[in-house]
């Protein structure tokens, strides 16, 4: 990443040289750390699709005792008493390993890993779709399944690739290795995006990480949790796409059918019907129908429910982009906005009795670490620890996302609006409605810093 940076910097933003000569010697650093991957966190790995052998990279941390940040969540999962037989001695150390394994993922936890909880997910036994080894045409193959259109983790254990799409399949393309079936033509390369269409149409909020998988399990990375890191890398993996496969206007179902149609056979290996339903009002987890154009709730005409407005001659990937940048941005004012957020001068805190149901009475706004892609208007949940709020990684992709989506973002759908604001799930309802004379980014600024003071 410390390289990537420079390069952005210096090669594609400023021209500024000097700044190599106080990052290079980072970079130095980096090829260290680099080095001492390749030896402890490498591994080689026989192609069962290709025959190729492949370096690649993976979590095998060893440990046997509990992370000192989490000891005793790690100790009670481990002497878990129900347990029907404890774990013995050997059980625990691979447990704990497997756990601290997780944390050096980055996603602790999520069922990506094969298993609905920490305790059943073997994370040293896969390799994340960042593989990396010559010919360039086949480097990936272990990772990219070419008829699904979809990277996916390969298992050590069955020699195969995971069946778990998530949102790890957009980060090679972020990264600007683009498979040659998604360069073929505009119909495999919206495919490889489809998935994206699907939850924008279906669903209240920004992507998750595993795109709704047809259970939910309360961890902490996993649906309906939506990260603000996903949204940068999903969008920026579509600005990646060359400018030839992107002209086409967004494709439409069949008739009959809901934009689940357009996703690649076996892409998320559930079906339709196997989906979890949007919340209409309140806590029902239940669409008018599962499966048809009924179960696109959201869905508008050249546009979604909070995606900003449809413009002539857009291609289906500035679609997608413009969508998903109102979306985000919606869900990270609303949110602040329902749990106390106000600009003086310009936008009033709702009143005590919407607040009371947000438990938001005496607060002044929350800029939340996740969010639900339900709603537009709560944070995420799950996980070990309390949702965070500040939040780094959230600021910086909402300015990002003002910076440059800022001319196609519009207000979000309001609860007496007609039909689109049925379509926002309460019990709160944070409408935005920042008068057009006033600068989005001046607006987003002072979010961000009432939010931290």
């Amino acid at each position: 990443m410390c390289v990537k940076m420079l390069s952005d910097y210096e090669v594609s933003t400023t021209g500024d040289a000097s700044i190599l000569q106080r990052g290079l010697p980072s970079a130095e650093i980096l090829q260290t750390e680099l080095a001492w991957r390749a030896t402890n966190r490498t591994i080689q790995v026989k192609s069962p699709y290709t025959s190729q052998t492949y370096y690649m990279a993976r979590y095998p941390v060893n440990n046997s005792a509990p992370r000192p940040e989490l000891y005793i969540e790690d100790y009670l999962t481990v002497h878990d008493p129900t347990l029907s037989t404890p774990l013995t001695d050997s059980q625990a150390a691979d447990l704990y390993s497997e756990l601290a394994s997780g944390a050096e993922t980055g996603w602790d936890y999520s069922s990506l890993r094969d298993g609905p909880c920490p305790s059943s997910q073997p994370v040293r036994k896969l390799e994340p779709p960042r593989c990396s080894h010559p010919p360039p045409s086949r480097r990936w193959d272990p990772c990219w399944d070419s008829s699904k259109l979809a990277f996916y983790d390969f298992n050590l254990t069955s020699n195969s690739r995971n069946s778990i799409f998530t949102a790890a399949t957009f980060y090679p393309v972020w990264n600007g290795i683009v498979p040659d079936e998604v360069l073929s033509s505009q119909a495999n390369a919206f495919g490889y995006f489809a998935a994206v269409n699907m939850v924008m149409n279906r669903y209240n909020g920004a992507i998750a990480l595993d795109i709704l998988k047809p259970f939910l399990t309360h961890s902490l990375w996993d649906s309906p949790n939506a990260w603000p890191p996903h949204q940068y890398i999903i969008i920026s993996a579509l600005e990646a796409l060359p400018s030839n496969l992107t002209t086409n206007a967004l494709p439409t179902p069949g008739s009959g059918q809901s934009t689940y149609d357009l996703v690649p056979a076996g892409q998320l290996n559930f079906t339709e019907a196997q989906l979890p339903g949007q919340p209409y009002h309140n806590n029902q987890a239940v669409n008018f129908t599962a499966t048809g154009p009924g179960a696109d709730v959201n869905g508008l005409n050249g546009t979604v429910v909070n995606g900003g407005n449809a413009t002539a001659g857009e291609g289906w990937a500035a679609t997608l982009r413009r969508e998903m940048a109102n979306r985000y941005v919606t869900s990270v004012l609303c949110s602040w906005y329902a749990t106390g957020g106000s600009i003086s001068g310009m936008l009033p805190q709702l009143p005590a009795a919407q607040l009371n149901l947000s438990n938001s009475i005496g607060n002044t706004g929350n800029m939340f670490e996740k969010f639900s892609n339900l709603n537009v208007d709560s944070s995420g949940s799950g996980g070990e620890y309390t949702v965070q709020v500040g939040f780094g990684w959230t600021n910086g992709v909402l300015l990002w996302a003002t910076a440059n989506y800022g001319q196609s973002l519009v207000a979000a759908a309001s609860s007496s609006s007609g039909a689109a604001g049925l379509r926002l799930s309460l019990p709160s309802v944070a409408v935005m409605t920042v008068a057009a004379s006033v600068s989005l980014c001046r607006v987003v600024l002072v979010v961000i810093r009432t939010s931290v003071e």
